[in-house]
C-alpha cells in the first residue's frame, strides 16, 4: 500500500514544493517562530508524521484518518502566509487564515483524489 505522503508528492509535485519552501521563520531576521521552530511547512508535517508513528498505539482506532489529517492541516499556510513587522521593529510571520484556507485546499484535494480512483 502507498503512503499517503509518498501518494501526495506524486499527485501534487507543485503543492509539494510550496510547502517544501514555505517556511515558518525568518533566519536572516533572527526570527524563529515559537510555536514551530522546524523551518518548512513541508518539515513541521513530516514532525507530526513521526510523532504520530511514535505514539501508533494511542491513535490506533483513528490512525489512518489521521495520516491524512495531519498531511493536509497546513496546506493553506502557502497562500496566507504574510511577514509583518512589530511594534519593536523586528519582523516575524503570520498565517491569518490559514484553518479555512486549509480547509478549502484539503477538500480540493480530496475531491481530485475521489475523482481520480473513478
Amino acid at each position: 500500500m502507498v503512503d499517503c505522503i509518498d501518494a501526495f508528492i506524486t499527485e501534487f509535485p507543485d503543492l509539494y514544493r510550496m510547502l517544501l519552501d514555505t517556511s515558518h521563520n525568518i533566519p536572516k531576521a533572527g526570527y524563529i517562530s515559537r510555536y514551530h521552530n522546524e523551518d518548512s511547512i513541508w518539515d513541521h508535517i513530516l514532525l507530526m508524521r513521526t510523532y504520530l508513528e511514535d505514539n501508533r498505539k494511542q491513535f490506533e482506532d483513528v490512525y489512518d484518518l489521521m495520516k491524512i489529517l495531519i498531511l493536509l492541516h497546513d496546506v493553506g499556510k502557502i497562500y496566507t502566509k504574510q511577514i509583518i513587522r512589530k511594534n519593536d521593529g523586528s519582523l516575524r510571520t503570520v498565517f491569518r487564515g490559514h484553518a479555512g484556507f486549509s480547509t478549502i485546499q484539503a477538500h480540493m484535494i480530496l475531491m481530485k483524489i475521489a475523482k481520480n480512483k473513478h
